[in-house]
């Protein structure tokens, strides 16, 4: 005798656009060419050694934070000095005449 499908006091039906914690199969894809990665310690631990309770591992932190917001402030920078250029060429443009 087969048991009937549906929800039970064990299984249920998921809940709507819900992902489980765990996938459902298994290992890698099959087409998963693990041949070519290649471990690097410091991304493993993200640059960061000690434990997480440590005082040492809140001090690593900084760097790391200082070098983000130097690399978005460089960012923002290029991204204003592009709209600043462009400004001036659209400004130019109008004063010839020209729109666009």
């Amino acid at each position: 005798m087969l048991l009937p499908s549906g929800p039970d006091m064990v299984h249920r039906f998921p809940l709507r656009k819900t992902q489980p914690s765990t996938p459902l199969v298994k290992g890698r894809p099959n087409n998963y060419d693990a041949s070519n990665e290649e471990f690097n310690p410091a991304r493993a631990d993200c640059g960061l050694q000690g434990a997480a309770t440590s005082p040492s591992s809140t001090t690593n932190l900084l760097p790391i934070i200082k070098c983000q917001i130097k690399n978005y402030l460089a960012q923002t920078l290029k991204r204003a000095q592009l709209l600043v250029y462009l400004f001036s060429v659209k400004s130019a443009s109008r004063k010839r005449g020209n729109i666009f």
